[in-house]
């Protein structure tokens, strides 16, 4: 999911190998073009990453913490396992790598 593509030649491709850009026709100027283009773009991840993690997975979290602090550690589970999937589900949003 959200794997970085580009179009060339009318084609969206996905496939950033060296090897396979030079036989499609693609200059080496262009392919460094393209890298550049998927490398900003998962920059600019980190920092949706983070701010998901702030509105979605954390209050999740504190609630864990907060629930095993009050005893309830059926609760606070749940609420660990509900921030754990939020996190799965940001970080396959927002690949970094």
């Amino acid at each position: 999911m959200n794997e970085f593509t580009y179009i060339y030649d009318g084609q969206t491709h996905t496939n950033l190998d060296p090897e396979y850009m030079t036989a499609l026709g693609i200059d080496e100027e262009t392919q460094e073009g393209i890298i550049k283009q998927r490398d900003f773009e998962l920059s600019q991840n980190v920092e949706k990453r983070a701010a998901a993690y702030k509105i979605e997975s954390d209050p999740l979290f504190l609630e864990a913490v907060r629930k095993s602090y009050e005893g309830d550690e059926e609760g606070a589970e749940v609420a660990r396992t509900l921030g754990l999937q939020a996190v799965a589900r940001i970080q396959t949003r927002y690949p970094i790598n």
